[in-house]
């Protein structure tokens, strides 16, 4: 042996090394390493000094193999039992004074009394925490520590993490210091120390223990050969299957087994190449999650990718402002990455100033930041500058490079272009903005392999471009000759906000893959060979249209119907919109996708549906929605002689199982009925003017039960044969034909595609859109994963529940309009945003139903003021009515009746304008007020109960009423009123108004008083009533129905509507006339009591007189309408007052 140690390790004969583990060791599930291949086997067999026995030790002590005659060195490994057999003394062949060649027993529990030897002493200390151990100067030259670098301190770490002891993570064990042992030789006390070491002399870490010493008490116990022993746990030692355990560690394990053998101990640390590398990963300080809408800062999912890689520990820090780094202390890390959220002009890159100046930096560096390469950033070069167009979501990788490590695991089969990203992105990951890739141009690269290995449309030059590089230590950049790479690097150009955008959704697995790569190739692993699955991404959809789908006037542009936008503002997808010929030719490789959608505009007969098809029944290959059923008649996608399609105008379907998933988060507490449609009325371009809704298919078979449609149309004649809203699970057989079978899950749909399209969103349900996006979630993430929440579609308004009263027998004079055909009610059905009830009721309101299942109430002037239905207790009191009410009947607030009040009193006046007092009020949206405050009402007063002419109806006030809130007060104004603040005109009436005296009489909803007559309302059915009245009307509907801010701001058109001073110059039997002389205007002939009114051109009245003899007065100059009214009739006339 001494002969062997003096000669060269090349001339001496490999070492014969049986390395012993608990028989019952294993790898934990992967989380530990494979008995007999951890990291010192490997270590050792890769040494050609040594060949290594993989053996094993049974709990009986039983040796695997039996003969240790063979061998030069034995390693009992800490998976052993302390207490095994093969260590007790007279007994087991491992026993110190038994041992027939050197030991490494890495065991130090087995030192404790009774086990390897007898001393009542012996202990292991409580914490077997601690993961360094210190080693005092004196013992630093010992072979053990050979090519260790104390030049930092005395401190070796040997393990990163602690563990449990089987090598899984989330324990508190790496070093088992034994203390109180007696060990006769003092040489063979232990080299290191740690804080629980409470005497070197008798303590073992790691102690080379010569033969002849005796351990313990007994005299007999004397190592028969040198031994080496450590206290390092087992768990910590294969933990990660060789990442948690240092390159020093392995170096004493190296040394150990060299000084043992006799072999010249190298002076180099053994490299571990698979150790645990350091991360500390910088973004700027201020940078946030944006609400929930971007990673958090230290979470995002390259972070967690290597987080959860064992192969990387990762310290999350900040860089600020002024280029101060947390933490500070940069010496520990393996390899830095620099996240795109770090201004570019931050100090730390600053040459000669910052620590992250490509000269300075101390290890490889990641720089995910290529604007820090402009001039007078990171580099000084004039010309390096930014690309202007920062949308790229895609590089190409030239076939040239696609062997760079940097992209294993990227499969190039399909083509040279990766995308990186789903979609562009804000620089702070929220929607909406429109960067992704960052591409830097002209820059100074010293080194050509330093140049971009990746290509974008923005890049000039690649030998002088940054997209994603891998820059050689060494390499200039810039123009200062000085600016030289200290360590390797890799550049990215990748914007951070596309990166963070949706917290890991918005960035795929390819780009995961890169900078996985990247971690690894700087901190010199073993490079992955196959891609990162990020699991996290979001799942793609592919849309597919017919080429040359339609979009007729106000409907969605192909590729950006209210389905497609649903589901791109859902951060979970990432739509692909095609169109396609109805051979399916441009459908790409559904082998990307995670669903197709085949969308109703593809002809029922188009190949892909066909047999062999693309989107075939038997042939498709993701799941798929089908919205066409019209594709599943006989002869198309599937053959069965009895399916035939019906296209109906329902807007709605009734759901037959309320529960399925597909109407997850619909409210059926109203019913079963599900709104699908606003109206049918869409061509199948989704122009108005057709006849598109729902198109239900009967008669075809499905072989499942489970496939049956699970709502229904009246047309539908056997819903277990009919679809309209079904679930296909894989494994129907649809139609007669047996190899008609889905290979897939799949929904199918019959909502027409122009109804979908028509108004651009505002024809299609909230509860329309929720069943398609149940559908999407239940087929590519499963059923339990579909959301509970309804889809809120903005730009569709659900139709309120208008009940609009009458009192029975409501009459319809010449002329006038039909009961329930009045210009209030015919515009409020024309408003596709009221669904209205007409009803005529006795004057106790028997006949109303329940409010409950209506959004507005309108309680017209037709209604007796003393009725039932208004008094307290009745349907429609102050304080009984249950929903938003119009009372257009002021009479019924006189004292007694709807309320007590002794002062209220009704005056009915032959107003045909009232002028608003408050011109911004809401109830005036849409009202031109630009010349003046007037609003004319009606074009005359001369109509009779039943609208029929020769009365005197148009406008009853209400004076002397009280409101407990001057918010109730009128907003309008005619001459009769006494006191705006206890009027009633027209008002605004907030919940919680009492009205009148009476304490009880107090509004539990909000309310609209007018004061229009019934009859003035339908006179010359709809010639009497003004745009201005009818839009008061439905300002007052909407803000009680969906709310003020809902109001819209337009005026109602009504063209029927005639004003007095359209009939200028009509003959008349008045004899009454008005003239203008100069600036003053004559009344003259007058024979009986005449009312004059002068109007503006535009309508507005001006001026109101009233006598029974011939008068004239001043006037100003322009162009004036005057109507005159006497018993004998009414008359216009036009005047020029100059």
């Amino acid at each position: 042996m001494l002969f062997a140690a003096l000669l060269p390790n090349s001339l001496t004969a490999q070492q014969e090394v049986l390395y012993l583990n608990n028989a019952n060791t294993t790898d934990e599930g992967g989380a530990a390493s494979t008995p007999g291949d951890d990291a010192i086997t490997r270590m050792l067999n890769a040494d050609a000094n040594f060949n290594v026995t993989a053996g094993t030790i049974g709990g009986d002590g039983t040796i695997t193999p039996s003969d240790l005659s063979g061998y030069d060195l034995i390693i009992v490994q800490e998976s052993v039992s302390s207490g095994n057999a093969a260590f007790i003394p007279d007994v087991g062949p491992l026993a110190v004074k038994s041992i027939t060649v050197p030991v490494i027993y890495c065991k130090s529990e087995a030192f404790r009394n009774g086990k390897a030897v007898t001393d009542a002493n012996a202990g292991i200390a409580s914490n077997k925490s601690s993961t360094m151990v210190t080693v005092p100067v004196a013992n630093q030259s010992n072979p053990l520590f050979s090519g260790i670098d104390f030049s930092g301190g005395d401190d070796i770490e040997l393990f990163f993490n602690t563990t449990n002891d089987n090598g899984t993570p989330g324990g508190s064990t790496a070093l088992k210091v034994l203390n109180n042992l007696d060990i006769s030789n003092a040489a063979g006390g232990t080299l290191a120390t740690t804080p629980e070491v409470t005497d070197a002399a008798s303590s073992i870490v790691i102690n080379h223990i010569p033969s002849g010493t005796q351990l313990g008490e007994t005299a007999t116990d004397v190592t028969a050969q040198d031994i080496v022993a450590f206290a390092f746990g087992y768990g910590a030692q294969v933990s990660g299957d060789g990442v948690n355990i240092t390159s020093e560690a392995l170096t004493i394990w190296r040394n150990a087994a060299y000084m043992l053998t006799g072999l010249t101990v190298p002076t180099t640390l053994y490299e571990n190449t698979q150790e645990l590398s350091r991360v500390l990963y910088l973004n700027n300080a201020n940078t946030n999650d944006e609400g929930g809408q971007a990673s958090v800062p230290g979470d995002d999912p390259i972070t967690r990718m290597l987080v959860d890689d064992i192969n990387f520990e990762v310290t999350a820090g900040t860089i600020g402002g002024d280029g101060t780094i947390t933490p500070s202390d940069l010496s520990g890390y393996d390899l830095i990455i620099v996240q795109e959220s770090v201004s570019s002009g931050n100090a730390a890159f600053i040459p000669d100033v910052g620590p992250l100046a490509v000269k300075s930096i101390t290890a490889p560096v990641i720089y995910c930041k290529s604007e820090a390469f402009r001039n007078g950033k990171a580099v000084t070069d004039a010309n390096a500058g930014i690309a202007s167009n920062k949308s790229s979501v895609s590089v190409t990788i030239p076939a040239a490079n696609q062997s760079n490590p940097l992209f294993n695991g990227i499969d190039f089969s399909g083509g040279d272009d990766v995308r990186l990203f789903l979609t562009t992105a804000n620089d702070n990951g929220t929607p909406g903005g429109s960067t992704a890739i960052k591409v830097l141009n002209n820059l100074d690269i010293s080194n050509a392999a330093g140049g971009t290995l990746a290509t974008t449309p923005e890049v000039i030059d690649v030998a002088s471009s940054i997209v994603i590089n891998h820059i050689p230590a060494g390499t200039q950049l810039g123009e200062v000759a000085t600016d030289v790479t200290a360590q390797d690097i890799v550049a990215f150009a990748f914007g951070y906000g596309a990166q963070v955008r949706a917290d890991g959704k918005n960035i795929t697995s390819e780009a995961l893959t890169i900078w996985r790569n990247a971690a690894y190739m700087l901190t010199g692993k073993m490079m992955p060979t196959e891609l990162y699955e990020n699991e996290e991404a979001a799942k793609k959809i592919l849309y597919v249209n017919q080429v040359g789908v339609g979009q007729g006037a106000g409907a969605s542009a192909p590729g950006a119907d209210p389905v497609i936008s649903m589901l791109e503002n859902d951060d979970n997808f990432y739509v692909e919109y095609i169109e396609t010929a109805s051979d399916g030719s441009a459908i790409p490789d559904l082998g990307g996708f995670d669903l197709v959608i085949a969308q109703e505009t593809i002809s029922s007969g188009a190949a892909l549906f066909q047999p062999g098809g693309a989107l075939g029944v038997k042939d498709v290959t993701i799941p798929i929605i089908y919205n066409k059923t019209w594709a599943f008649r006989d002869g198309r996608a599937i053959t069965d002689s009895d399916a035939a399609v019906t296209a109906t105008q329902n807007l709605s379907v009734t759901a037959t199982n309320t529960n399925h998933f597909l109407f997850k988060g619909i409210d059926f507490s109203g019913g079963d009925d599900i709104r699908i449609f606003k109206e049918a009325t869409a061509n199948d371009d989704g122009s108005v003017g057709g006849t598109k809704a729902i198109d239900v298919l009967n008669g075809i078979d499905f072989s499942s039960p489970a496939a049956a449609t699970i709502a229904t149309v009246p047309e539908v004649t056997d819903a277990s044969s009919a679809m309209v809203i079904n679930y296909l699970p894989s494994g129907t057989q649809i139609g007669t034909a047996a190899t008609d079978v889905l290979g897939v899950n799949a929904v199918a749909l019959s909502f027409s595609y122009g109804a979908t399209i028509m108004g651009d969103g505002a024809n299609i349900s909230h509860e329309a859109l929720t069943i398609w996006r149940n559908a999407v979630y239940a087929l590519i993430f499963g059923i339990s994963e579909v959301p509970a929440t309804l889809v809120d579609n903005p730009n569709y308004t659900t139709p309120k529940k208008l009940l609009y009263v009458n009192q029975q027998g409501v009459g319809q004079g010449a002329g006038a309009s039909a009961a329930g055909a009045d210009p209030v009610i015919e515009m409020f059905i024309a408003d596709s945003n009221f669904d209205v009830d007409y009803v005529e009721t006795p004057a106790d309101g028997s006949l109303i139903p329940d409010l409950s299942g209506y959004d507005l109430v309108i309680a017209q002037e037709t209604i007796s003021s003393g009725a039932g239905l208004f008094m307290p207790g009745g349907a429609l009191g102050v304080k009984d009515v249950t929903i938003p009410i119009i009372y257009n009947k002021t009479w019924a607030f006189r004292d007694g009746r709807a309320v007590t009040d002794s002062d209220a009193a009704v005056t009915a006046t032959q107003n045909v304008s009232v002028t608003a007092t408050n011109t911004n009020h809401f109830l005036f949206k849409g009202i031109d007020f630009s010349g003046g405050d007037d609003i004319r009402i009606f074009s005359q007063a001369t109509a009779n109960d039943d609208g029929s002419e020769g009365g005197t109806k148009a406008i009853d006030v209400l004076n002397g009423i009280d409101f407990s809130s001057p918010a109730a007060a009128t907003i309008a104004t005619v001459p009769e009123v006494t006191n705006a603040s206890s009027a009633m005109v027209i008002n605004y009436l907030p919940t919680g108004t009492q009205i009148g005296t009476a304490a009880t009489d107090v509004l539990a909803v909000n309310a609209v008083a007018l004061s229009f007559s019934y009859g003035a309302t339908i006179m010359g059915d709809g010639a009497n009533i003004s745009p201005e009245a009818l839009t008061i009307w439905r300002n007052a509907a909407y803000a009680l129905a969906f709310g003020i801010a809902d109001v819209p701001d337009t005026l109602v058109q009504n063209p029927n509507f005639v004003l007095s001073i359209d009939k200028v110059g009509e003959v008349s039997n008045v004899s009454s006339n008005v003239r203008a002389i100069g600036n003053r205007i004559y009344i003259s002939d007058v024979k009986a009591s005449t009312e004059v009114n002068i109007y503006s051109l535009t309508g507005a009245l001006v001026k109101t007189v009233k006598t029974n003899e011939d008068t004239s007065f001043n006037f100003g100059t322009g162009i004036w309408i005057a109507t005159v009214k006497t018993f004998e009739g009414a008359k216009a006339v036009k005047l020029l007052v100059k």
